[in-house]
């Protein structure tokens, strides 16, 4: 679960909405001065929870301090949870729906953000099945975004502080842009998740894991429009991030990127011919980082790509 910072919260809030903070405390009846609130949101006091509660309220969010929480009547159900994105990772769609309705019985269905994550993860089965078209998943991931955040098509998406669930849905809608061939529209989407991200309103680790997955994804379009340059530059970026905070989450594809690109430059002429040692070595993390994470594809994809561009040239596989 990730941890926000309740005042970088609050401010993300106002400002994407557009409200200032003498307009919040007098809407609020004054349940903290001007001043009070800047300091709040600068993280030099710490929030009531009741005075928290307030201001969400008048801004019309909801005013839960677990910010990235589902909520069920048994603790022992949130282990649910990661068991659902485990079978959804390798693709056992029947698995990850008994333990979603195994979920959904100790779950409170009125609550939004249940419905919520409910609700997002039959779209992504669907979608997965081939049920729906891309078109009416991002629709339907739009109105799923829209349970916890009512005032969406009036906010500044670079602004608004997204809670776990809210990221995975943004996420799937790129996706879902990738597969209409709308590049344009899935890098505006990208650019503005980057530029949220990096107002850092979440602790170092959550933050890192999320800035790595959309640099990756940055990555992955720009090499589409054979920008391999600056491809590259995102892939470095993520990799030393992962690497400075000691996270591998998203570090296999980062490389496997990283190697694909660096041998389109050499193919062109444009780097030199002694990179191939360095992207074969990239390669070769890659697969046996994958491994380790009991991924099922994307060591298959790594060895086919060492196939293509290496012909017997690697042997550790």
């Amino acid at each position: 679960m990730a941890v926000y910072r309740i005042g970088d919260v609050l401010r993300m809030k106002r400002e994407a909405l557009g409200i200032t903070r003498e307009k919040l405390c007098e809407m609020s009846g004054d349940i903290c001065s001007v001043q009070t609130l800047y300091r709040m949101e600068c993280g030099k006091v710490k929030v009531k929870q009741e005075v928290y509660r307030k201001l969400m309220e008048c801004m019309g969010e909801l005013p839960e301090r677990r910010y990235a929480s589902i909520v069920v009547s048994e603790y022992q159900a949130l282990n649910l949870k990661p068991k659902i994105h485990q079978y959804l990772r390798y693709k056992e769609f029947e698995q990850a729906e008994e333990t979603l309705e195994q979920l959904e019985r100790v779950m409170d269905r009125n609550y939004v953000r249940n419905k919520q994550y409910l609700k997002e993860i039959k779209l992504y089965i669907s979608y997965c099945r081939g049920e729906i078209s891309a078109e009416e998943y991002w629709k339907d991931l739009w109105e799923c975004l829209r349970h916890t955040i009512p005032s969406l098509d009036n906010i500044d998406l670079d602004r608004w502080p997204y809670n776990c669930e809210e990221f995975d849905i943004l996420a799937d809608m790129v996706t879902a842009y990738c597969d209409m061939k709308l590049p344009e529209k899935e890098l505006c989407l990208l650019e503005q998740l980057k530029n949220n991200a990096e107002k850092k309103y979440m602790e170092q680790d959550y933050y890192i894991t999320w800035h790595s997955y959309i640099l990756g994804e940055l990555s992955r379009v720009m090499s589409t429009t054979n920008q391999h340059e600056k491809s590259i530059e995102y892939c470095n970026q993520g990799i030393e991030e992962l690497k400075n905070q000691r996270l591998l989450s998203n570090m296999p594809c980062l490389l496997y990127d990283l190697a694909w690109n660096k041998e389109q430059l050499m193919k062109k002429g444009m780097a030199e011919k002694k990179e191939r040692e360095f992207c074969k070595k990239l390669l070769v993390q890659a697969y046996y980082l994958n491994v380790a994470q009991k991924e099922v594809y994307n060591p298959e994809r790594i060895k086919k790509l060492c196939e293509r561009y290496f012909p017997g040239e690697i042997t550790y596989f």
